[in-house]
């Protein structure tokens, strides 16, 4: 009687066990479907760690950013009053900072050959986004002819970085925070307080973004640098409106830019 009274003990025990064995997950397997990673999350995307560089930075997977098509530009090479630097000017002196924190100069950038100086908003403006994005998909179109895009913004480095893992860029992207090429190029752009309440209310932080509190971005704007000199100049107010790849590069055509026969292979 003891014996059986035992084994039907343990046969109750060892069925617990399994049960409750069950249902406890596996550390290969998440605790539920509606735990099961689709990526990772945005507050963990969005935290910039301290002990990282900004080129370590790079290696993480940047926020999806908006996006929105532009209005291709109209009237290629005009400069509203007051704004942008005249073709046949020098290549002012200044410079900004690359992805790895370090100061560069349009000299240097401009030592290999034409670079075609690109100044967008931000990495939170959609349209901004949209060229960005057409430009890095259409980076052989460029360097055919070669010519090398940079871009340049007001956001602080570890933003700017977002923007090249975002696009997997392979030309320079500047971090313009303290504003040094955007007033050598005169296309600053103050940001109204109204405005600025209309972005936080949005999410988009500007002061977070620059890491700065004077709340200029750039009209947007492409200038063409060649030994020394602006060869082409274009800005506009309008932020909703900017140059198309096709536009560009007709441009360049006629300034004498021609493609070459052999596309050279991405970097």
């Amino acid at each position: 009687m003891k014996n059986n009274l035992f084994s039907l003990s343990f046969s109750v025990f060892l069925s617990v066990s399994l049960l409750s064995a069950c249902d406890e997950p596996s550390a290969s397997e998440p605790e539920s479907k509606g735990a099961q990673s689709k990526g990772p999350r945005l507050d963990e995307v969005a935290k910039v760690q301290a002990s990282k560089t900004p080129e370590d930075e790079a290696t993480q997977v940047a926020l999806v950013p908006r996006v929105k098509t532009p209005s291709p530009a109209v009237d290629l090479g005009k400069s509203e009053a007051g704004l942008g630097i005249e073709v046949g000017a020098k290549i002012p002196e200044a410079g900004a900072l690359n992805m790895k924190g370090e100061r560069i100069t349009l000299q240097e950038l401009s030592a290999d050959g034409p670079i075609l100086l690109i100044f967008y908003r931000g990495g939170w403006c959609p349209y901004c986004n949209f060229q960005v994005r057409g430009i890095s998909r259409n980076i052989a179109e460029f360097q055919k002819r070669a010519v090398t895009p940079v871009l340049v913004s007001v956001d602080q480095v570890s933003e700017s970085v977002k923007t090249l893992a975002t696009y997997k860029i392979q030309f320079p992207v500047l971090s313009d925070s303290k504003l040094e090429l955007h007033q050598a190029f005169s296309v600053l752009n103050k940001v109204s307080d109204a405005d600025i309440k209309k972005m936080k209310d949005k999410g988009h932080d500007l002061e977070a973004a620059s890491a700065r509190l004077h709340r200029f971005v750039a009209y947007p704007s492409v200038f063409l640098l060649d030994k020394g000199k602006i060869v082409f100049s274009h800005v506009d107010k309008d932020f909703r409106a900017r140059p198309t790849v096709k536009q560009l590069t007709d441009k360049l055509e006629e300034l004498g830019y021609a493609a070459s026969e052999q596309t050279p292979s991405a970097q």
